[in-house]
């Protein structure tokens, strides 16, 4: 389908501009006073002024909020995509450095390890691929439940391993399980539309 373009002359622009004001100012007869006030002091702003308060907007928004770079407990602050991300995918703020100890790791969020080298220089580590682990406390208390730690290898034989810790205060972390998966064929797979 081919389209036709034309061109208006200024003066057809313009007429078209006043007949469309003329609408509105006939419409405005109809209108109540404190319509007509909101009208008049929107036609009195100019750019400028509009940009100006805008920014005053942003700024009174601004001032007194405080953002955490990260979810804390007890805050009432917003936090920053970023620092949701960090949390959630154990980023750059909760990387593992090499020779720690995994035992050392029970509270609950999400932990990276960057490489296979560092996964090798860890202790208490189940592979030696770089990882990221998920540390989960079973009952609402960090403090008093138990903690399971899963490691998400990154490798191509969809393994990922699992263990549990006794006691927050006291217990000894358990041993480590390897969970492989089976290929499987999906079920209940809607019919394309």
């Amino acid at each position: 389908m081919a389209y036709k373009y034309s061109t208006h002359k200024t003066a057809e622009i313009d007429a078209a501009v006043d007949s469309i004001s003329a609408h509105v100012q006939s419409s405005a007869v109809h209108m109540s006073a404190a319509e007509k006030q909101k009208l008049s002091s929107l036609e009195n702003y100019d750019d400028t002024a509009l940009r100006g308060l805008i920014a005053q907007k942003q700024d009174k928004l601004a001032v007194g909020t405080n953002l955490d770079s990260e979810p804390t407990a007890g805050s009432q602050n917003p936090v920053r995509s970023g620092g949701v991300v960090n949390y959630t995918f154990g980023t750059s703020a909760n990387t593992i450095p090499a020779g720690a100890d995994l035992n050392s790791y029970p509270s609950p969020g999400s932990y990276r390890c960057e490489t296979g080298t560092v996964a090798a220089s860890l202790y208490n580590c189940p592979t030696s691929s770089g990882f990221r682990m998920e540390v989960r406390s079973t009952i609402a208390s960090a403090s008093t439940g138990y903690q399971i730690q899963t490691i998400y290898p990154n490798n191509n034989d969809g393994v990922f391993y699992m263990r549990r810790r006794g006691s927050a205060s006291s217990g000894a972390w358990g041993d480590w399980y390897a969970f492989r998966g089976t290929a499987v064929q999906a079920v209940n797979v809607p019919a394309a539309t």
